[in-house]
């Protein structure tokens, strides 16, 4: 693991989104600005290059190549030949929607038909390329207000987007459940706990190539995760996943399925690489104790297969290929390995010798179980063991 922080010229440890472009660079998302690495240094972009706020929440380039900016206060738009500092070519155009509610954009998303949307802090959007970006809302109905501070706003967040390979526009929202958006304009509203689902706060959306959808959610007590029936117009919801499966947090805050299939979820208490049912966990958690900060905020994979992860410990580089660690957090007895060996049958083995004892671990491809050796007294020293 590469970790990469203020030292390293990245604008802010706090990373909430990780992007990639055409071109091989990866975009940072922060509370300062945005920072952009070619895989040797960050060039940043800040308020003083032109951007509207500090606060980054997303980051899109379109098929056309053309590289838009969500901020707190508007959509800003990067123009390839800008200057810093100039007033007649600046490095960046703002644009803003009609309804000051929804000056923050808060996700934004390109669709197979090349129609980008942007979801605000008060409802959908789409942009609209005229001489300028127009912001044409999209309405989807009122906001649920479950408290009196939500009730104050009265708006309604948009928070995640996702078209799935039949055409249909799925958005997640803050508080106010999941819309469907069909093809023939038709919405409908599905929300906790009427539709099979225990939280409204959607935090992402994903499908993966088996035309799974996984609906993340950020509730510490109901939140977790939800696979869909894309096909199910009513009571999509066909199952959910949360601590008591083996989820280190019921708080989701971003999802990945990378280049090779495997899917990962970064959650309040640890990254989640997902294992399914039957093996007693649905998860692998990985946390501080593997050197990544315990709160994950956002995923990417890079073109070279390599996972990044950004939270407040700054942006991590897994490399796809490395080495693994195997501890006592693993099942070892002790991080003192006497011996490692394979059976007949292909089971790895390492022995430990803890305390005076000798004890035997299995490896199961994830995790090791171990058993204590009953063994003469005459065996003091710890030694090699094999089939």
């Amino acid at each position: 693991i590469k970790t990469y922080t203020v030292a390293d010229g990245l604008l802010r440890d706090s990373v909430s989104k990780i992007k990639q472009d055409s071109r091989g660079f990866l975009w940072f998302c922060t509370a300062e600005g945005i920072s952009r690495f070619d895989g040797y240094a960050f060039t940043n972009f800040t308020v003083n290059d032109g951007l509207p706020a500090p606060q980054v929440n997303d980051f899109l380039e379109d098929k056309n190549g053309t590289i838009y900016i969500a901020t707190e206060k508007g959509l800003a738009r990067l123009n390839p030949h800008g200057l810093r500092g100039s007033t007649e070519n600046p490095l960046f155009t703002v644009f803003l929607p009609d309804n000051p509610k929804a000056e923050k954009i808060q996700t934004l998303y390109e669709d197979k038909k090349n129609q980008v949307w942007a979801g605000t802090s008060d409802g959908l959007y789409k942009l609209i390329e005229t001489s300028g970006i127009v912001f044409e809302h999209v309405p989807l109905g009122n906001p649920l207000l479950p408290d009196i501070e939500e009730a104050k706003k009265n708006t309604l967040y948009v928070d995640t987007i996702l078209e799935d390979r039949q055409g249909t526009l799925w958005i997640g929202t803050y508080g106010s459940g999941l819309f469907r958006l069909s093809q023939d304009g038709s919405i409908r509203r599905y929300t906790a706990p009427n539709d099979g689902f225990g939280d409204n706060k959607i935090t992402d959306l994903l499908e993966d190539r088996e035309g799974r959808i996984w609906m993340g959610m950020r509730s510490d007590e109901e939140g977790g995760v939800c696979l869909l029936d894309a096909q199910a117009s009513e009571k999509p919801v066909r199952k959910c996943y949360r601590t008591k499966d083996g989820f280190p947090a019921n708080r989701i805050r971003d999802m990945l399925e990378t280049s090779d299939g495997q899917m990962w979820l970064a959650t309040s208490r640890g990254l989640c690489r997902w294992q399914g049912e039957g093996g007693g966990s649905v998860c692998k958690t990985y946390t501080a104790e593997n050197d990544l900060c315990d709160d994950i905020l956002a995923l990417a994979e890079d073109k070279d297969g390599n996972l990044w992860t950004g939270s407040q410990c700054g942006a991590k580089k897994i490399a796809r290929y490395g080495f693994t660690t195997y501890s006592a957090a693993d099942g070892l007895d002790s991080n003192q390995i006497s011996s490692i060996f394979e059976n007949s049958t292909g089971d790895l083995f390492a022995t430990t010798y803890p305390n005076g004892g000798l004890v035997l671990s299995r490896f199961d491809g994830t995790k090791f179980s171990s058993v204590k050796l009953r063994l003469p007294a005459a065996v003091s020293v710890p030694g090699d063991v094999a089939e």
